[in-house]
Formats: structure tokens, C-alpha cells, sequence
């Protein structure tokens, strides 16, 4: 489950950036599914530290951080490459 401040954002950035397949979406939590993963989004996040995450492994780090940021995404990478 991640904390998110913008539903509608957020669900638009895990359906058109990462490619999920939205199940179900409401202002307080949505769920969006790839395969049997399930990313679960709950709304009223204030943007402060929380120790939720999620991992995405993809062949080529560069391009995708290309194309999250064409769609005027934050791309910074945490951790090791």
C-alpha cells in the first residue's frame, strides 16, 4: 500500500507511465493490478516520510526514467542502480 496525496495523479502515473491496469478507484483508495501484483493506493498521503515502497526492476534504467519524466514525472533513483 502507498500513501498518495493526489489520487487521480498518482492513478494516471501507475496506469499510463507504468502500465497497471486499474481494478478499482475511489478518492480514499484505488487498486491497480498487473498480472497477480496488486498496488494499492490509499488516499490522504501529506507528503511526509512514510516507509512504504514499491520496486520496479526494468532492462534499461535510462530509458525509463526518460519516459517517466515525459510525462512530467520525478525520476530520481534511490538505492543502487
Amino acid at each position: 500500500m502507498l500513501m498518495v496525496q493526489d489520487m487521480d495523479r498518482a492513478v494516471a502515473f501507475y496506469r499510463d507511465v507504468v502500465g497497471l491496469k486499474v481494478n478499482s478507484q475511489s478518492p480514499m483508495w484505488s487498486e491497480l493490478t498487473h498480472g497477480d501484483a496488486v498496488v494499492a493506493l490509499h488516499g490522504g498521503g501529506n507528503g511526509d516520510f512514510n516507509p512504504t515502497g514499491l520496486s520496479v526492476q526494468v532492462s534499461d534504467v535510462e530509458s525509463a526514467c526518460a519516459e517517466i519524466e515525459t510525462e512530467g514525472n520525478d525520476s530520481r533513483i534511490h538505492g543502487s542502480k
